[in-house]
């Protein structure tokens, strides 16, 4: 009887994963600054690709594993300093007319292919605040077009009854 209860304790102990196990985090940012013309797909302009390499820099402290980013050409501006530096792949999650789709998948990949790691997000001032939404926050910020500047961090425990935090920042000029 004490040799199965110590096997059932000790087959117990070994399935649980360890507490100190990484949580996710999630950082996101809408695209730097951009061009006026074209209006269907506008490239970055002078600040705005200072503020991708900006962009660039802090990810180089924080080590995201991948970047996402939709097709268009500001969001991958934005994210091409912080893919190019620092080798790591860069995933295209298309977007939709409306953010909800896009939020959704965004979500998804990362619980999906990089639970328990970092990850940057480049979306769009609609995008963002869903993602962030999806990803556990109930009352996400709003985006104004007018800004460009604000990082957001969400961190997603590893357990299901682990809070998800969100802290919000500026970067970039």
């Amino acid at each position: 009887m004490k040799t199965a209860l110590l096997f059932a304790l000790v087959t117990l102990v070994l399935a649980v994963p360890p507490l100190e196990a990484a949580p996710t985090v999630v950082y996101l940012v809408r695209h730097a600054e951009k061009a006026s013309a074209p209006l269907a797909d506008p490239p970055l302009t002078g600040p705005g690709r200072i503020r991708a390499v900006a962009l660039s820099v802090i990810m180089a402290q924080v080590h995201p594993v991948a970047v996402m980013h939709t097709q268009f050409r500001r969001t991958v501006e934005t994210a091409k300093p912080t893919f190019t530096v620092l080798h790591i792949p860069a995933i295209l999650i298309p977007r939709d007319p409306g953010p909800a789709p896009n939020a959704q998948a965004v979500a998804a990949r990362i619980m999906k292919q990089f639970h328990g790691q970092t990850t940057l997000v480049v979306g769009h001032s609609d995008t963002v605040p869903a993602i962030i939404q999806r990803l556990g926050i109930a009352h996400p910020p709003t985006i104004s077009e007018n800004q460009f500047n604000r990082i957001f961090k969400v961190t997603k425990g590893m357990w299901p009854w682990s809070q998800t935090t969100m802290v919000e920042t500026t970067y970039g000029q």
